[in-house]
């Protein structure tokens, strides 16, 4: 008698355990199966438009001229577009350039402006694109404008291009 209800205990642990071994293996496939809504990431918000300026004058230059000017841009980084405005008087430009580097010696050259017609003209209002080497000079504060003569070819008057903080 003790064996029979010895082995009626082990039939109904033994059902026992297959029933909550199937149970469980149900409930982890129910449940690995849903998927949890998860937040989206918060986006940084990187600036797509700087602005910038800087005096332009003979100081950097170091050629005791009494012109001057000053620089205002915009740069739109999904075009790499930098859109100028320059204010200059008392000097007739041979040459308005983009330069890379220190402003107090002569840089690599990144862009020549456009004249207006067959001279420079006061304001001069235009737009140059950048490749990516020049936006992060720009961005980083290593650009200058650099205004050339007859009477000084490498530059009559300077200016560090400055960014805005937005």
């Amino acid at each position: 008698m003790l064996t029979k209800r010895l082995t009626q205990l082990k039939g109904i642990s033994l059902k026992r355990s297959v029933l909550l071994l199937s149970t469980a293996f149900c409930m982890f496939v129910i449940f690995s199966s849903c998927k949890k809504k998860s937040n989206p990431p918060i986006p940084v918000k990187v600036p797509t438009e700087y602005t910038f300026t800087g005096p332009i004058n003979a100081i950097l230059a170091q050629t005791g001229s009494s012109a001057i000017g000053i620089f205002s841009a915009t740069y739109i980084t999904a075009t790499k577009t930098l859109n100028y405005n320059i204010f200059f008087n008392g000097l007739d430009p041979e040459n308005i350039n983009l330069h890379q580097g220190n402003s107090s010696i002569p840089g690599s050259l990144i862009a020549n402006l456009k004249k207006t017609g067959t001279a420079y003209v006061s304001p001069l209002l235009g737009s140059v694109v950048l490749n990516d080497q020049s936006e992060k000079e720009l961005l980083n504060g290593n650009l200058y404008v650099n205004m050339t003569s007859v009477k000084f070819p490498a530059g009559e008057i300077r200016g560090k291009i400055f960014l805005i903080k937005n």
